[in-house]
């Protein structure tokens, strides 16, 4: 499952950041806040921040938030909060994945459609 930093990193790639200094300036945070972020010291703890990073990835900010979640529970040993968190996730993470494959499918129906319709 992937984890906050995991996703941090992804946007860093997507947005081309070439230092931290750059992700520290687009994200309004220290310096320190990313190092930690990234090498997975600190769990996100802004929701600005998550949505930046799902924003910069187009992926639903609850994905996020629900990792972030997981790794809150990871971290107090709160098997409940992990369980609950984790079926959250499977959920959000499955919903997008299927409305991702649904509009490429639906896409490709149209245009069987616009296909047939111009034989």
């Amino acid at each position: 499952m992937k984890k906050t930093a995991d996703y941090l990193k992804d946007a860093q790639k997507a947005l081309n950041h070439k230092t931290d200094g750059d992700t520290m300036r687009w994200l309004g945070v220290s310096r320190g806040a990313v190092s930690r972020y990234l090498s997975g010291k600190s769990v996100i703890d802004s929701d600005d921040v998550v949505w930046k990073i799902a924003e910069a990835l187009g992926i639903d900010p609850a994905e996020i938030m629900a990792a972030r979640a997981i790794e809150r529970a990871e971290r107090s040993d709160d098997q409940a909060g992990f369980a609950l968190w984790t079926k959250r996730f499977k959920a959000v993470s499955h919903s997008a994945t299927s409305l991702f494959f649904g509009s490429a499918l639906l896409g490709g129906a149209v245009e069987a459609v616009r296909h047939c319709i111009l034989c």
